[in-house]
């Protein structure tokens, strides 16, 4: 839902302001196809949530806002099987699926959810497609946190975001253009006032909601509190 980044190695962090932010950015990617991968963040008063997110293998663009809205190279695609840069992408009722290597389960996952904050998943499988990467889940190496220049650690988050906006140096994957863009920084969120009516109740209810979220359930609870929608425990599996 709202960003809550998880590195290649399980490091967590949030950022919560309003700007397109590069998540993957790996030019070497199949053979020199390369792969970008850019989020669009919206901020909604103290936190933000992914409004969109874009897909680029070699020169093809795949951009999803929910189920029932992708695009493929600026037009709505079928709501079936197609392609991303020779790459398979599979439709499901909540979801389309970006299919790197089903061998070894490599994929990219673009989940819809019932409080409209769709949900990026990336996963490896057991192999090392993602070398190279970097970009806001870092370093695929190490797992650091580093900058455009592949070894500057930034450990802050808003320095770190920063960092990965995309820039005019970076393709524009995103079908319409909305500020900010670079160099207009990133919108910060909204300073977070004190606690609101009904907070401790909603909180019995967020951490029963997401009793199932195991590792991650302290970020579904935050998520279930700032929208005050219990839906955002939604699982994100398909």
């Amino acid at each position: 839902g709202d960003p809550h980044f998880k590195t290649w190695t399980g490091v967590k962090f949030d950022y919560h302001g309003e700007c397109d932010l590069v998540l993957v950015d790996n030019p070497t990617f199949a053979n020199g196809l390369g792969l970008r991968l850019h989020i669009r963040t919206t901020r909604r008063r103290f936190f933000s949530y992914i409004e969109r997110a874009a897909l680029q293998i070699g020169s093809d663009v795949f951009e999803f806002a929910g189920r029932n809205e992708v695009y493929l190279n600026g037009e709505l695609s079928p709501k079936d099987r197609s392609k991303v840069g020779g790459f398979e992408s599979w439709f499901f009722p909540k979801a389309v699926s970006v299919r790197l290597d089903d061998s070894v389960k490599a994929k990219i996952d673009f989940i819809d959810r019932k409080s409209h904050m769709p949900y990026v998943y990336i996963d490896g499988g057991s192999s090392d497609i993602f070398r190279g990467s970097l970009g806001m889940m870092g370093d695929w190496e190490t797992g650091k946190m580093l900058g455009r220049d592949g070894k500057t650690e930034i450990q802050d988050p808003e320095l770190f975001a920063a960092e990965w906006q995309v820039r005019d140096t970076d393709p524009m994957l995103f079908a319409s253009v909305r500020a900010p863009q670079y160099p207009a920084k990133c919108t910060p969120p909204a300073k977070k006032l004190g606690n609101r009516l009904g907070d401790s109740l909603m909180k019995q209810a967020a951490e029963q909601a997401c009793e199932g979220w195991g590792e991650d359930k302290d970020e579904c609870i935050f998520d279930v509190m700032a929208t005050r929608d219990i839906r955002a425990a939604e699982a994100v599996t398909f």
